[in-house]
């Protein structure tokens, strides 16, 4: 279980970085 939270933190951040790409790919 434990486990599990820390995966699906990690892939909040990962989803964030990714949008954040994003944003600065379309406003540079």
């Amino acid at each position: 279980m434990f486990t599990l939270m820390r995966t699906i933190k990690k892939e909040k951040h990962m989803m964030q970085e990714l949008h954040v790409l994003k944003l600065e790919e379309r406003n540079p």
